[in-house]
């Protein structure tokens, strides 16, 4: 996110938007985990693709947005990948830290050990057709 031309400042981000696949394990068990958090800023989650998707972000490419995890601020900042990932962990109040720490580059070997190991685990779930039985329990 850069800074405002006319001020210099950053805008205060309120909310986002992660869109996610709702036919992939890895996406629904992402998305009930961060529901189980609390959050410091509001947290919305839409299906790729969806109607809703396609009317509030209509500039999107959704076949992209299936491929790589997207986020979108409350401002209309769009983030994909790992700058997504962060800012998921960002939105929330018990991983924070974690995040800016993953954004300054420190810990930055465990980002890309996540993201690596997710979306090794997404592609091979959606090629084996493996769904609800592969997820994990979380508490």
């Amino acid at each position: 996110m850069s800074a405002s031309p006319e001020t210099g400042v950053r805008p205060e981000v309120r909310g986002i938007t992660v869109l996610f696949d709702p036919d992939c394990p890895v996406c629904r068990a992402a998305r009930s985990w961060m529901q189980l958090r609390r959050p410091l800023v509001r947290v919305q989650f839409v299906p790729v693709g969806s109607e809703e998707a396609r009317r509030r972000f209509p500039a999107l490419d959704m076949d992209e947005c299936r491929r790589e995890i997207t986020v979108v601020t409350d401002q209309g900042y769009l983030y994909r990948g790992r700058a997504a990932f962060i800012l998921c962990l960002w939105a929330l109040r018990s991983t924070r830290v974690l995040a800016i720490e993953m954004a300054r580059g420190r810990r930055a070997y465990l980002l890309a050990t996540l993201t690596g190991a997710t979306a090794w685990f997404r592609e091979l779930s959606l090629r084996t057709g493996c769904d609800d039985a592969c997820q994990t329990r979380y508490s």
